[in-house]
């Protein structure tokens, strides 16, 4: 019972530093270079860089915990017993967002787990089929435009839609409305709309603006966004 006892309270070693501060630069240079590339090539409609700063913290953070975990049984099953508790809660509301965290969460759990190499090469591999799949989606699409919409105070949500349906109708090739929100009476749509030239999309707000009042328009080309 004695050498039992021993084993789950003092299954530890004691962490060396150097390789403790490499395995951590690692894990900055990985969380950043994802930032980079979450910014440059994710599509996510939120403020792509404003979240992409949690990158760092939540990469160090994962893997400070398997670091001071992984030597100690106790503290595995501590650990297991806190997040039976604890719940996380975050309005993640695009898959995409939802993968970059898993990927931010990997790149902590390989690095605190001292599997560098693995995890640099399966990071980078990663990172590579983004850039050929981002490739081969810009060769295949002219066009990659959204539209937010906020209408606030409104009477119903189905007629508010359908308004703003039949105006884009009008003058866009495509019209796919990726998600909609409704808050305190205030509409939130976000359309992937196509136009041939610009006059068509200065029509679509002028006739946006006229036809619904106190309506905010945001048109998001990725790169630059035009507010009307």
């Amino acid at each position: 019972m004695n050498a039992v006892n021993k084993l789950v309270l003092f299954t530890n070693s004691q962490i060396s530093i150097i390789p403790l501060m490499i395995n951590f630069a690692v894990v900055v240079i990985l969380s950043l270079l994802l930032k980079y590339f979450y910014i440059r090539y994710g599509h996510a409609l939120s403020n792509r860089r404003i979240f992409a700063n949690n990158f760092s913290i939540i990469a160090a953070t994962t893997f400070l915990v398997i670091t001071i975990i992984k030597s100690s049984l106790a503290l595995s099953l501590g650990l297991v017993g806190a997040l039976s508790i604890v719940r996380f809660r975050a309005p993640i509301k695009e898959p995409e967002e939802l993968a970059y965290l898993f990927l931010t969460i990997a790149i902590g759990l390989g690095m605190g787990a001292d599997q560098m190499f693995p995890t640099i090469i399966v990071v980078l591999l990663i990172l590579f089929v983004i850039v050929r799949w981002q490739g081969m989606k810009k060769t295949a699409e002219n066009h990659n435009l959204y539209l937010n919409i906020e209408i606030p105070k409104i009477a119903s949500e189905k007629d508010a839609l359908k308004q703003i349906d039949s105006i884009l109708k009008e003058h866009s090739n495509i019209i796919d409305i990726r998600r909609v929100d409704m808050r305190d009476n205030i509409l939130h749509a976000t359309y992937y709309v196509d136009f041939d030239n610009n006059e068509l999309l200065m029509s679509v707000l002028e006739n946006l603006k006229k036809s619904i009042p106190n309506v905010a328009i945001t048109f998001i080309d990725q790169d630059r966004e035009t507010r009307g």
